[in-house]
């Protein structure tokens, strides 16, 4: 038997409810309005048919009790929404270890993370995020050990991940806060790096597609895999390709601190090092274009500041936060 036919007065109205609270939620850009907004839109029994990502709003809950340092209720959240199917980049599970570390849990926290280390080993993007996580909770010596770590991978993949920039702006600022001496065999190996092309993205996309509706159709809104529906819902039933705007994982050449062209070509040995660090014939001097990156790429790097989860991520990828390094 064919099915029935969508109510669409009623799907209708249970979208424009959806809608209207995920419209307030994005306007207002507010930690407190989205742990009052997401469990409403979260428990709308049509929320898995309609055009928004719920494991990326479970996502966004747990974020955002973080950014409210509720981190307790933080972790129970994240362990919710990736039970539900959310994953992000580098590893989900990264942000409970970060919240584990924030809330006083800091053997757990690390614990997981070097965990997290031995599943994704050449991923450099794990170490920062672990690395920044040190930082948070003031502990420069072991946020150094894994920004080098990260810078290690980076190397031996040719920085295919676009991420070495941050990484050595990162080790630099943690440097200058321990007062460390320059790792001179690490900046060899930089200047010495050959760069290999962009790789395909760090990103981990949604596992599992959310469930299609009942065969019978929903019971609140009439939606029936197979039927006509309006734009944003796939009219074969497929519950995949729900417009939920998917990260593509293709990501760009980030640009890189002008340098040397002679000895230090993108300007990171200086950056991670300071002015004058050079391996270069003028090292010493500190003169030239990456030693005025330099300033500017240690002031930037003196303390870690919080980014607004829609705002252009810390590492340049071009991508929001809370699509990229979060």
């Amino acid at each position: 038997m064919a099915p029935s036919p969508v109510r669409l007065a009623d799907f209708s109205t249970a979208q424009a409810e959806i809608e209207a609270l995920h419209a307030e939620l994005t306007s207002e850009h507010s930690p407190t309005t989205a742990i009052e907004l997401i469990p409403k839109l979260l428990a709308h029994p049509c929320i898995e048919h309609s055009a928004v990502n719920p494991r990326e709003l479970a996502g966004d809950l747990a974020h955002s009790l973080a950014d409210l340092e509720r981190y307790e209720e933080a972790i129970e959240a994240w362990e919710e929404a990736i039970a539900a199917g959310y994953s992000s980049a580098p590893h989900p599970r990264a942000y409970v270890a970060e919240s584990l570390m924030l809330s006083g849990r800091v053997e757990e926290g690390t614990a997981l993370f070097e965990e997290l280390v031995l599943q994704c080993s050449d991923d450099p993007w794990l170490r920062s995020v672990a690395g920044i996580s040190c930082v948070l909770i003031d502990d420069d010596e072991a946020a150094l050990r894994w920004f080098e770590e990260g810078i290690e991978v980076s190397i031996v993949q040719g920085d295919s991940n676009r991420i070495l920039a941050q990484l050595v702006e990162l080790t630099a600022g943690a440097r200058d806060r321990l007062g460390a001496d320059a790792n001179n065999e690490l900046a060899q190996r930089i200047e010495s790096m050959e760069i290999a092309p962009a790789g395909a993205g760090h990103h981990w996309n949604e596992t599992d597609p959310p469930p299609a509706a009942p065969p019978e159709g929903c019971p609140v809104c009439g939606y029936q895999v197979g039927c006509d529906a309006p734009d944003g819902l796939d009219p074969d039933g497929d519950p995949s390709n729900i417009a939920w705007g998917e990260v593509d994982t293709a990501d760009e050449p980030m640009s890189l601190p002008p340098g040397d062209e002679e000895n230090d070509p993108f300007g990171l040995v200086d950056i991670l090092f300071g002015s004058g660090q050079g391996l270069g014939p003028d090292a010493g001097e500190g003169s030239g274009p990456a030693s005025e990156t330099t300033g500017e790429a240690q002031a930037a790097t003196g303390a870690v500041v919080k980014i607004g989860r829609n705002q252009p991520c810390r590492c340049g990828s071009g991508r929001k936060s809370k699509h990229c390094c979060g």
